[in-house]
């Protein structure tokens, strides 16, 4: 059965400031983004059965508020699961994280980070015309028609590529 690859950039964090990175909080407005995201997803079939996220505070609370969205609708019983590869990583890396992700698994969410997630868009989608890869925060790439195994994923590998905006 073939793969299906969702990447989500995170939400709306607040402003850096003197803070940390990787500490930075969603805003009020990154929050409804997430809640509204993940209805939309539940509500359309967008479904992963496993979800990874970068530790950083921003992409774990996207992560966790998609999910809890998920869990709300009955169609996700998981737990989101942090992998520190994927914090501020370029393609190389997350492609090597995606590779990983055990066959039995045939829809997978990673919530991570520009300019990674959009560069791994742009690496795995073999259709790339009208998508701009420069990625909003909170916005969906769907990547579908993948190969049948995650160790085969790799330049151009899904047939079949949509963008949600952000929803709120």
């Amino acid at each position: 059965m073939s793969k299906t690859l969702f990447l989500l950039r995170h939400a709306k964090p607040v402003d850096p400031g003197r803070m940390d990175d990787f500490d930075r909080p969603l805003t009020s407005h990154g929050v409804a983004q997430a809640a509204a995201l993940g209805k939309k997803m539940a509500a359309d079939g967008l479904v992963p059965q496993v979800i990874l996220a970068s530790p950083a505070a921003r992409a774990a609370a996207t992560a966790n508020d998609v999910a809890a969205q998920l869990v709300q609708a009955g169609k996700f019983s998981g737990q989101v699961t942090t992998e520190p590869r994927i914090y501020n990583a370029y393609e190389d890396d997350l492609l090597d994280v995606v590779r990983e992700i055990p066959d039995g698994i045939q829809r997978a969410l990673l919530v991570g980070h520009m300019p990674g997630m959009g560069e791994l868009a742009r690496l795995l989608a073999a259709r790339r015309e009208g998508h701009s890869f420069s990625l909003q925060t909170c916005a969906l790439v769907v990547l579908e028609q993948g190969p049948e195994s995650w160790t085969q994923v790799g330049r151009d590998s899904f047939q079949q590529v949509n963008i949600l905006p952000p929803l709120a």
